[in-house]
């Protein structure tokens, strides 16, 4: 299998033989293509209905229609291109080979283009997810004043927009997206530019993850500062117990108070007759 990343012209209607061509994958590596096959389609299947189904719960119930409904629908529409168009499109490069985008001049950029601002909102948006809870829980004093409807929507078009200035960049020269002859897919080239590549997996990759890890590690700090707080402090139950004992000490001790005057009463009643 050749895995060279050089491009070569094609003729319509004929084949060349620098590029993969129809059915090559599946002839070379019969098992692994298979198995790639199947889990893509499963994986764009299940998705795009998971996707399809959270997108007319938040449109159909009231309860759903909340300040984070706008990022959970932002993340579904981004997935739904990854599962739905994508993941399909694969399928098509895995069976078809690269002869067949060669037939399409800019097809194969064009969703990779998607694709990379795809990604990069799905991860941005998950990133401005866990952010959320973290100031929520963390800073609640400060909740209102950054999330508001507006501010929510203009995160999730600069997500877009950091997408889309990846792409422009290769109109100046600045990386490139193609047929990757790797992994048999239309996606961005990492061998294009150094440069290019390092921006790319910081923003796409490093900042979502060290937003998230940052976000929910605080999570989980201060609940477990609240959690041994509440052990330290007596719980309701164990007032409750403490009450019911202290109640119970109490009639103990009226109880033998009485006895110790009956004796008293006793005589008392005596004199008196």
């Amino acid at each position: 299998m050749n895995l060279s990343n050089d491009t070569t012209s094609a003729i319509p209607g004929f084949s060349d033989p620098g590029l993969f061509d129809r059915y090559q994958f599946l002839t070379e590596s019969p098992g692994v293509a298979i198995s790639v096959i199947v889990i893509l389609l499963l994986a764009g299947l299940v998705g795009t209905c998971g996707n399809i189904l959270i997108l007319l719960a938040l449109c159909v119930m009231k309860n759903m229609k909340s300040l984070e409904s706008t990022f959970i629908a932002n993340l579904a529409i981004s997935d739904m291109y990854v599962t739905l168009v994508a993941d399909g499109m694969s399928i098509v490069a895995k069976l078809e080979g690269e002869n067949f985008f060669s037939l399409y001049p800019g097809l194969c950029q064009f969703i990779a283009y998607g694709c990379t601002m795809s990604c990069v909102n799905s991860l941005g948006t998950i990133a401005l997810m866990s952010f959320n809870r973290y100031i929520f829980i963390c800073h609640h004093q400060y909740y209102d004043k950054i999330f508001k409807k507006p501010t929510c929507i203009l995160m999730c078009i600069s997500l877009y927009s950091v997408g889309l200035l990846l792409v422009l960049l290769n109109l100046a020269g600045i990386g490139d997206h193609s047929f990757d002859r790797k992994s048999l897919e239309c996606i961005w080239d990492r061998m294009a530019t150094y440069y290019y590549t390092v921006v790319f997996s910081v923003t796409l990759v490093w900042i979502p993850v060290l937003v998230t890890g940052f976000s929910y590690l605080n999570i989980y700090i201060m609940v477990t500062k609240s959690t041994k707080r509440m052990k330290k402090a007596p719980s309701s139950r164990s007032a409750i117990q403490i009450l019911h004992q202290s109640g119970a000490n109490s009639v103990h001790n009226l109880r033998g108070f009485r006895h110790m005057l009956d004796p008293v009463c006793s005589h008392h009643r005596g004199r008196q007759k």
